[in-house]
């Protein structure tokens, strides 16, 4: 980085050490934008593939073998028809999820194109580097980015060993995570970040600890989530998907999708409301029963007392 702010101010030495952390980080930012300002001018909706109903009001399925779309873009998705002219018009897709080679998409249960296309807005590529750069011009108060930048920010890596398998970038990443203090580990993608994260969060978890597993989005939540998961190392109710999985052996797993937990229990409340409710029924059908008893042997005694009344006269 400041290479690159070297480059982009000149060889004066004095503006050089003049340079805050957010001027390198903003001059790398825009020769970065520029580089990429090469490879606009794409089409910014793909097609997709054909979208099949599943016979559920608004449920349909697409194959996506043939597309380049994976879990990591599985938002900013239409449901329209084959002409791009058209997709504007269509309907957003409000849930995702990728089981294996298909996608699982949910719109409104109205949405009933004659002939339906999955649809994807692809962003400039300049996008996601604009709005970061966009984003740290306005922090109005970047303590700990600033901290962490002077170096004043510290951890202290944990006295464990790593799992086997892991590189030794791999093994340090792994040790940040169970040490103490803030850690900021980088990694681009293929690096084994998510392998590393599975590791720790597991061994965390066993040990006692309790975690908050955050990302940009779900489905990276549910990538680093879903190793966790398949090791089964933990209780029902120690691990809980909040939002709306993308995965479909996320969504699908009662112990840890949290809006399935919710339907189970409010299952559980229901039947014990209704039998709350029967045995309300219950006692009412009783309490009749005891006042028809009542009301015969009010009028038994008022025979028996007439009866007694004519003997005695």
């Amino acid at each position: 980085m400041p290479h690159s702010a070297s480059a982009g101010r000149g060889s004066d030495t004095s503006s050089e050490e003049s340079l805050s952390w957010r001027d390198e980080i903003d001059i790398v930012l825009q020769e970065w934008i520029a580089a990429l300002r090469g490879e606009q001018g794409r089409q910014p909706w793909r097609r997709v593939g054909r979208a099949q109903p599943t016979g559920e009001a608004g449920v349909y399925v697409v194959d996506i073998r043939s597309s380049d779309l994976t879990a990591d873009q599985a938002d900013n998705l239409r449901l329209a028809g084959p002409d791009e002219r058209g997709v504007r018009d269509g309907f957003p897709v409000m849930e995702a999820t990728i089981d294996g080679e298909l996608m699982r998409l949910r719109v409104a249960e109205f949405a009933a194109p004659a002939e339906p296309y999955l649809w994807r807005l692809r962003q400039e590529p300049t996008f996601l580097v604009t709005a970061l750069r966009e984003g740290l011009s306005s922090l109005a108060d970047a303590g700990l980015a600033s901290l962490l930048a002077r170096g004043e920010v510290r951890g202290v890596p944990g006295a464990v060993t790593p799992p086997p398998g892991l590189l030794p970038a791999q093994e340090d990443a792994y040790r940040a995570c169970l040490g103490r203090g803030l850690w900021l580990v980088w990694g681009p993608p293929g690096t084994g970040k998510t392998r590393v994260l599975r590791s720790a969060v597991g061994d965390l978890m066993a040990a006692g600890k309790r975690i908050l597993l955050v990302s940009g989005t779900n489905i990276a939540v549910d990538n680093a989530l879903l190793g966790v998961v398949r090791e089964r190392r933990h209780q029902p109710g120690d691990v809980v998907r909040v939002g709306p999985p993308q995965l479909r052996e996320i969504a699908d797993d009662p112990q840890v999708c949290l809006p399935l937990m919710v339907r189970a229990r409010l299952a559980e409340v229901e039947e014990q409301r209704h039998a709350v409710a029967v045995d309300l029924l219950e006692m009412n059908r009783r309490r009749e029963r005891l006042q028809d008893l009542e009301a015969r042997l009010a009028g038994v005694r008022t025979r028996r007392v007439r009866r007694g009344s004519e003997f005695a006269g």
